[in-house]
């Protein structure tokens, strides 16, 4: 599975953050597995 770094300016609550890093790792085993 790759690693992923995200980079993002401060002022983001976690909730947005949490959100962003699920969105983020459904899309990649999604495409990564075929899936898309």
């Amino acid at each position: 599975m790759p690693h992923i770094i995200l980079k993002m300016h401060p002022g983001r609550s976690e909730q947005q953050k949490a959100r962003l890093a699920d969105a983020i790792t459904r899309q990649v085993v999604a495409i990564a597995t075929g899936r898309c």
